[in-house]
Parts: structure tokens; sequence; C-alpha cells
């Protein structure tokens, strides 16, 4: 993560980030670390995360956010349709979309989670009713969406295991 941030501070003092960006970039690094903390707490959890499997991002300018993420930090276009793309670069992956957004936000993110596949996305999608929240399944083979307390939409997916 050291290596991230430092690359991070690099851009913004080269002036390819500004200071909003910085601070925007620095709060998922630090979300995306706690994410992937389990506290001794929830060693009852039938389903521990893994990773952090991706970033989803929708931006007002969807190819100039593209050419940033490509450009700054190395990564690969993996596939591309008309207003979106996936990047990835090593174990980063992150969703790049184009939207009627004044101020880019990060959509979602998705938290890779040990022992999920498809022959038990039921019996997934019951345990987290059962914990009161409410996940919503869409056409995808795995994709299960919930919401975190403070609003932000997690994509629950396969794990390494």
């Amino acid at each position: 993560m050291e290596n991230i941030i430092a690359k991070l501070l690099k851009s913004h003092d080269e002036g390819k980030l500004n200071r909003r960006q910085l601070i925007q970039n620095l709060a998922v690094l630090a979300a995306a670390g706690t994410a992937a903390s389990v506290p001794a707490a929830a060693a009852d959890t039938p389903y521990k995360a893994t990773m952090l499997h991706h970033l989803s991002l929708t931006v007002p300018d969807y190819a100039k956010s593209r050419d940033f993420y490509v450009n700054t930090f190395g990564m690969k276009v993996n596939s591309e349709e008309s207003t979106r793309c996936q990047l990835s670069s090593g174990n980063c992956m992150m969703v790049v979309r184009g939207g009627n957004v004044t101020i880019p936000m990060v959509d979602h993110f998705g938290i890779a989670v040990e022992g999920f596949n498809a022959t038990n996305k039921d019996t997934v999608v019951a345990e987290l009713k059962r914990r009161g929240l409410n996940p919503s399944t869409g056409t995808k083979e795995l994709g299960i969406s919930i919401k975190d307390p403070g609003g932000f939409r997690i994509q629950v997916e396969r794990g390494s295991k």
C-alpha cells in the first residue's frame, strides 16, 4: 500500500492529481484496507473476505478517466464498451464508466468472499438476509449486492478458495 500512496503523492506533486482527487483516492485506499481486515468479533461469519475484488467508478468524462489510469498507473484495458471499461494491473481491478454526474463517485466495490460459488449462492443470500442485509441478485451468475451501514453498495464476488 505504501507504493500506491507514494505514487498518488507523486502524481499530486506533479500536478496530475488535484487535492480533491488525492483525498478521494486516499479514502478509497483506506476503505480497501478496512474491508480486508476482519475483527476478532466477526469470527462467527461463514464467509470471510479475502480481498477487495474491484472498484467501480462513475465519472463525467469516461475517456479522460480511462486514459488517466492507463497513462498514470500503467493499467491495462481488459475490455471496453461505449462508455465503460475494465482496467487491471497486477491484483488491482477497476471499472470506469461514464455517467450523468458532475462529481465523480465510487459506484460500488466488490469483495471476494472465501467459499462463495455458484452452487451455494442461495445459501449465501439466505445468510445475508438472516443478518438483515436485504441482498439483491442480478442477472450475472454470482451477482449479489448489499449495502453497508454507510450506504455503499458492495458486490459479493467469488473468493479465492
